[in-house]
């Protein structure tokens, strides 16, 4: 990869994205994530997605690709926290890489000077429940090719207002 001629990135050819994502983002890291994918309403998910375990304190390794371009949104963002809503701690944020490919005329990439932000002609395809499918289904296969009987849920306490707590 090059910018005003410059070499930012000197990477080989890899064969998949697993590998890609390896050579680029580091074997350590990779080896944290899980493939998932799907496909439903005309759209296209694949990719992989982090274990419950391996979280981070920011979305800042949340890498989407809408139909080969690289994009922060909102919605994908929005749809892959609420998939992981009970499976990871709040304030944290799993990994993931995720390719969603969709017929060009749904997305438009005209909304950002820089390409980087997209505008979704119909938003309601993008279901929490249809990406949390996705995830669950990961973990599941995951868990049973290490033998572990299923994936924990975190629960969280309720507080009672102070004045109501016992004492």
């Amino acid at each position: 990869m090059t910018a005003s001629a410059r070499c930012l990135l000197n990477i080989p050819a890899a064969k998949d994205l697993g590998e890609r994502i390896a050579l680029t983002l580091g074997q350590d890291f990779r080896s944290h994530l899980l493939p998932a994918g799907g496909e439903k309403n005309g759209m296209s998910l694949r990719g992989f997605v982090s274990r419950p375990e391996f979280t981070r304190s920011s979305a800042a390794q949340m890498y989407f690709s809408v139909n080969d371009r690289f994009v922060k949104d909102f919605l994908l963002n929005h749809a892959v926290m609420t998939a992981y809503r009970r499976l990871i701690e709040a304030r944290r944020y799993p990994a993931v890489v995720l390719r969603l490919e969709l017929p060009p005329g749904d997305v438009d990439v005209n909304v950002h000077p820089a390409k980087r932000e997209v505008r979704f002609r119909n938003p309601g395809k993008f279901t929490p429940s249809s990406w949390r499918r996705s995830v669950r289904r990961s973990e599941q296969e995951y868990c049973r090719g290490r033998r572990v009987r299923g994936v924990h849920r975190i629960r969280r306490r309720r507080r009672m207002p102070t004045g109501l707590q016992r004492r």
